[in-house]
């Protein structure tokens, strides 16, 4: 795949965003039944700065390649990050 897309598994989760040779890679939306992640990704990893929705509370943290590394405070880091910013932007 390649471009903008959905998966959706048997297990109800849901991947709505852009794929570059069938991996996540981009921004995008993971539904799962408890979280919902705006990020970005790379490889099919987490990338970037990563807003998590869940249980009604709103966490946000950095990764890369996968690996949370810290949590973040500082609404800076994602005013620029361009790859989130657009995406909140819609």
């Amino acid at each position: 795949m390649n471009g903008y897309g959905i998966i959706s598994w048997p297990n109800g989760k849901v991947f709505q965003g852009q794929f570059v040779n069938n991996h996540k890679n981009g921004y995008g939306i993971y539904y799962t039944d408890t979280k919902v992640f705006i990020a970005c990704w790379r490889n099919s990893k987490l990338h970037g700065d990563v807003i998590i929705v869940e249980k009604g509370i709103i966490k946000r943290s950095y990764w890369e390649e996968g690996v949370k590394l810290r949590n973040s405070h500082e609404d800076v880091l994602l005013n620029s990050n361009k790859c989130i910013s657009s995406l909140i932007s819609l």
